[in-house]
């Protein structure tokens, strides 16, 4: 079934609409997944590494260590980095082929002409 609904195709029926929900789906779940393979990992590597390299700290004291140092490095990207990747982000996004472009120029150019039809009415009833 196919529908147009502006300039984007919708398209709800087949398989690449079950294979786009899947891709989301399993996008969306990395994020839990990452993090408990980052869990796994630590912990690997205090029962292995750190207790064979003489550093006798509780799991507990290292994995709260693991999330300060996780803590501080999330507020770092979002201080200093996430700034700058979405500047960036953005001028990629307009600049290489962007199917709204064409949409926003008619509608600024839309708004630019009711300014100018609001300055005329307000000229005409001598309105600041």
């Amino acid at each position: 079934m196919n529908r147009q609904r502006g300039f984007i195709k919708q398209e709800k029926a087949g398989w690449r609409y079950w294979l786009g929900v899947f891709m989301i789906l399993i996008t969306q779940a990395g994020v839990f997944i990452q993090f408990l393979v980052l869990v796994m990992m630590a912990a690997t590597f205090h029962h292995t590494t750190l207790t064979e390299w003489g550093f006798d700290i509780p799991l507990l004291v290292f994995f709260l260590l693991v999330g300060v140092i996780g803590i501080v490095g999330m507020f770092l990207l979002w201080k200093f980095v996430l700034s700058g990747f979405y500047s960036a982000w953005n001028d990629q996004w307009w600049e290489h082929d962007n199917p709204m472009k064409i949409e926003v120029e008619a509608q600024r150019e839309m708004i630019k002409d009711q300014g100018k039809d609001i300055a005329k009415i307000k000229e005409a009833l001598h309105v600041d």
